[in-house]
């Protein structure tokens, strides 16, 4: 064949595969966007399309799926709006405050064309917005991890997940030289305390170290995933979704496994795993094949020498997540494309101002753009790199620490809207806190003083008053600190706004009052004044029927949200009623003058760490609702 017959049957392919490329379904897409902060605990997402969207292909089970990176799968209604054009994802529950939301589609999902996605998979990742704090902080617990006094178990790290499926955020700590894993599960009381941990502890293999939290087996419990440095090995711990653990598989990689990631590299629906193995210098990717089942380890270059922190996230924002490796003998971060089907390429690297330790993903200044905080070890110094949106990274900005940085962690605790950051700071013996100022500039907030040598710090709510709260874990001492956020001892819980459960009969109220009811469509409010420490505390119910009754009641538990009349209530142990009276106005309050305090009546005092939740009970014959004749405010949550 001449080259003039050869270029024109080259262009004559051209011109059949490109139909056949361009007739896939694809995302044009998503509100809100992708590495958005602050989206609502229950808002929908919207994904727009470039053709409809097939509703039978909705119920096909790897077509779509929500999760939130403590809480695990979300249930949720997927719908499709504009003649097939934008799918919404709706969540049938509320995300935990300061979370990641997971949303992914899948092979399954189809258009009325009978085309499939244009990717194996597409994911968009969110954060899920916390309430404003004051980030002063105080000690609730201060758990010992240890079986026997002085045998140092050497804690590595804590995860963040939900192990029993209450949808309260448990502690599993991984400790090194006891080689296992230790629970410490949510007291589900409002005060953010931990159950003492219950031998015996789970086994792991030699030296456990990083470690992350998913459903491995699809069994709809949370798994853990531990990589064992001096096993060489990882350990996948299989849930049983009351805080135990049934089984335990074990997985071949490289040697010294010091990074762990969890993602789907092929759109599968299953998450496999990618460790970063300082030793033998090199990345390994273990593919999850279904079920609890995993192929043999593959190794790949990373693109760097010492590859030892590993994080995942679209950097490149096509909608496929990438790897993101810390190099520690060449001190750099490099960001590796995903392509979909578990192949990655490095597309750049960049100086992290030391010797890599440990990474941390996160939006710093507000460009929807996934950064990255390093934890630079023995360099004494934390790096920050911007993102560009397109895998690329800005020259590192270099913060100097005390000695031995071991771990970088974000999370906005003053509920501002961006993300701070505590640097731990192993033999320097302190947690430090920078403030972030919304563009990506931190300042110094302050110290927290280890009884002894650092591991890391963990962020998240824990007292269910949906600002995020701090666990300091001490390495050498074995201990884990939880220091609650905010300065007064007073939450608030059970709001009827469709964050904490729905109303009965969908008659949600105000953001943090109660539900709906006859005469408010913004339901009825408790607040307070005073305080817990010289028992001065003052409630005030408005927003009440005028003139009706108010019964004020205090339980000594929090328990989740149940319906109540046309309300929510979530007082509950022993409940006892401690004060009456007639709402002038549409207010009633409590104490009343020459009555008890508000700590005698309702059998607490202050420092005694008795917990009480306080919510007022009215009538209000509601005609849109149900055929109860009462309702209630939102719960108030006060550590005495």
């Amino acid at each position: 064949m001449t080259s003039t017959g050869f270029a024109l049957r080259a262009a004559l392919l051209l011109l059949l595969a490109a139909p056949a490329a361009r007739a896939q379904l694809d995302v044009v897409s998503v509100t809100p966007p992708p590495h958005a902060g602050n989206v609502a605990p229950r808002g929908s997402f919207a994904i727009q399309l470039d053709r409809a969207v097939d509703p039978a292909s909705l119920s096909a089970p790897n077509a779509c799926a929500l999760a939130g990176s403590f809480t695990g799968a979300v249930p949720a209604s997927w719908t499709l709006e504009s003649g097939g054009l934008v799918l919404r994802c709706t969540p049938l529950r509320a995300f935990a405050a300061g979370e990641t939301a997971h949303l992914a589609l899948r092979r399954g999902l189809a258009g009325v064309d009978g085309s499939h996605l244009v990717r194996p998979g597409w994911v968009a990742r969110f954060r899920v917005a916390a309430e404003p704090a004051s980030m002063g902080f105080t000690l609730v617990q201060d758990e010992d991890v240890r079986d026997q006094p002085g045998v140092l178990v050497r804690i590595y790290g804590a995860n963040l997940c939900d192990l029993d499926g209450d949808l309260a955020i448990d502690l599993p700590v991984i400790c090194e030289n006891s080689g296992d894993v230790r629970v410490l599960l949510n007291r589900r009381d409002g005060t953010g305390r931990m159950e003492p941990w219950s031998a015996p502890p789970f086994p792991l293999l030699a030296t456990p170290s990083p470690n992350e939290s998913c459903d491995l087996d699809g069994d709809g419990h949370t798994d853990l995933v531990v990589a064992n440095v001096g096993g060489n090995a990882l350990s996948v711990a299989y849930g049983n979704g009351d805080g135990t653990f049934r089984s335990r598989t074990d997985l071949p990689v490289g040697l010294a496994p010091r990074g762990l990631a969890v993602l789907d590299v092929d759109g599968d629906g299953d998450l496999d795993l990618v460790t970063a193995n300082v030793l033998s210098d090199d990345l390994s990717l273990v593919r999850n094949l279904g079920g609890g089942v995993f192929a043999p380890a593959a190794s790949f270059e990373g693109g760097g020498s010492g590859e030892e922190a590993l994080a995942a996230g679209d950097l490149d924002e096509d909608g496929i997540l990438d790897l993101v490796v810390g190099a520690r003998i060449s001190q750099r971060v490099l960001v590796l494309h995903g392509q979909g089907n578990g192949a990655f390429t490095t597309v750049s690297s960049t100086y992290c101002g030391g010797l890599a330790w440990q990474i941390t993903l996160g939006d710093l200044n507000g460009d929807r753009h996934l950064d990255v905080t390093v934890a630079n070890s023995t360099s004494n110094t934390a790096g920050v790199l911007f993102g560009n949106g397109a895998g690329g990274l800005s020259a590192a900005q270099v913060f100097p620490l005390p000695a031995f940085v071991t771990a970088s962690d974000l999370g906005d605790l003053d509920g501002d809207g961006d993300l701070d950051w505590v640097l731990s700071c192993h033999a320097g013996g302190i947690w430090r806190l920078f403030a972030n100022d919304g563009l990506g500039g931190f300042s110094f907030v302050r110290d927290f003083v280890a009884a002894s040598n650092p591991a890391c710090a963990a962020l998240a709510d824990l007292d269910g008053d949906r600002d995020l709260d701090l666990v300091l874990l001490d390495e050498l001492a074995d201990r884990v600190q939880i220091l609650r956020n905010g300065a007064e001892p007073v939450t608030r819980a059970c709001v009827g706004d469709g964050v904490d459960a729905d109303c009965p009969c969908g008659n949600s109220g105000a953001h943090g009052r109660g539900c709906a009811h006859a005469t408010s469509s913004a339901g009825a409010v408790l607040a307070s004044t005073g305080s817990v420490a010289n028992d001065t505390l003052q409630l005030y119910a408005g927003g009440l029927p005028t003139n009706g009754l108010a019964l004020f009641l205090a339980g000594e538990a929090l328990e989740p949200p149940v319906p109540f009349g046309d309300g929510l209530l979530c007082a509950s142990g022993f409940l006892r009623r401690f004060g009456r009276q007639s709402a002038q106005g549409g207010l009633a309050s409590f104490p009343q003058p020459g009555t008890q305090t508000l700590g005698q009546a309702s059998a607490a005092s202050p420092g005694s760490g008795a917990l009480r939740v306080y919510q007022t009970y009215f009538r209000s014959a509601a005609p849109f609702c149900t055929s109860a004749t009462f309702n209630a405010t939102n719960a108030l949550v006060v550590l005495w």
